[in-house]
């Protein structure tokens, strides 16, 4: 879904700027087609930018131009480094914050969003994920859970913020977005393959937040 998005604001919307929030060891600034004058912002700490590259290095695998890493915790001042890097404020911009919102505390949620809405002129774009309930023992101690830990080592819901979360998408309609919340298992439908949710399965608690910065409010 991350993919369509960051494609259609590109080629169908004509935006040229993009920024990954949270980037991780994401591809898609390298795996995607961009159209000519397209600049891809990924925003994270310093030791994922390192292993990222190194594993890319052995693969031969070179950034293109346009593609900048911008080091920033997302609690600290990352919009001040993304705007170093070279991040035009009065240009539409695509937001993507993909697997990062369930971890944060509350109030970092809050003021990332803001930031975001602050920094996106009408006809930018968002898309992140949200994780309903995620702070009650019935999502917490779900079996898919205790599966992560036998798999990988890491129990997964032990990592989500303990706050309960903020209507964080109500926040951005309240400040000049069209937002609507989709099932993530719905998108298993359309695209024939992904989670299917079981029942009390948290994946049936999953939403993306897409939204469309139409104006901006009066801030006086």
């Amino acid at each position: 879904m991350f993919d369509d998005f960051l494609q259609d604001c590109a080629h169908r919307d004509g935006i040229r700027q993009l920024v990954l929030l949270g980037a991780g060891l994401d591809t898609r600034a390298l795996r995607l087609e961009w159209p000519v004058g397209c600049v891809v912002y990924e925003v994270d700490r310093s030791d994922l930018f390192a292993f990222k590259q190194d594993v890319l290095g052995a693969m031969g695998v070179r950034p293109a131009g346009g593609h900048h890493h911008v080091v920033a915790d997302l609690e600290s001042n990352w919009a001040r480094r993304l705007r170093a890097a070279g991040f035009d404020p009065v240009r539409p911009t695509a937001w993507v914050i993909e697997g990062v919102i369930p971890y944060l505390p509350a109030p970092v949620e809050r003021g990332l969003l803001a930031t975001v809405s602050a920094l996106s002129v009408p006809g930018s774009a968002i898309a992140y994920e949200i994780l309903q309930a995620q702070d009650t023992a019935k999502i917490r101690e779900n079996s898919l859970y205790g599966q992560t830990k036998q798999k990988m080592g890491v129990h997964l819901s032990g990592l989500f913020s303990d706050d309960t979360r903020p209507d964080s998408a109500r926040a951005l309609a309240e400040t000049g977005w069209e937002v609507s919340e989709e099932p993530v298992h719905r998108f298993t439908e359309q695209y024939g393959r992904g989670p299917v949710p079981g029942v009390d399965d948290p994946i049936a608690y999953a939403r993306w937040v897409l939204g469309r910065r139409t104006h901006r409010l009066y801030e006086g």
